[in-house]
């Protein structure tokens, strides 16, 4: 069970479910099935994140079928800042989870050589700057890089 969408397809039944959240557009969730939809966070093989969603046929998942709209799934998908994305969904609909699913476990014990051009100027101040916090340049930058996101 999947969907192609830009060269790729995705695949509930491939990829790892992260996070399944409840929404209604009610006053709670289950009072009015019509208008409750689940949605789940997957990640697939390759890195890239995706959300499922199954709902009533007032959520945003419905059908519209033989002139009548029914409950429905399918598939968000983005394939432009795809990791941003992801972790705006998870900041915005469970954000007690976002450490959980967005530690890079896998890369804490490898090490990768980059090697950067500089200009003087900014050479002098990653210098100065790294030098500020008591730490060698290339730790500083590792920090720098680890925290953007």
């Amino acid at each position: 069970m999947g969907k192609r969408a830009d060269k790729k397809f995705y695949d509930i039944e491939k990829s790892t479910p992260l996070v399944t959240v409840q929404k209604t557009f009610g006053q709670v969730y289950g009072e009015n099935p019509d208008e409750d939809w689940t949605e789940t966070l997957y990640r697939r093989q390759t890195g890239d994140f995706f959300v499922y969603g199954v709902g009533g046929k007032d959520s945003p998942f419905s059908v519209y079928e033989n002139g009548e709209t029914k409950a429905g799934n399918g598939y968000e998908i983005w394939s432009e800042a795809n990791y941003n994305k992801a972790r705006s969904w998870v900041q915005t609909n469970c954000p007690e989870k976002k450490d959980e699913i967005f530690t890079m476990k896998d890369y804490d014990t490898k090490r990768i050589l980059v090697t950067m051009t500089l200009s003087p100027r900014a050479r002098e101040n990653l210098k100065r700057k790294a030098s500020e916090e008591g730490m060698s340049v290339s730790e500083f930058i590792r920090r720098f890089a680890e925290n953007l996101y």
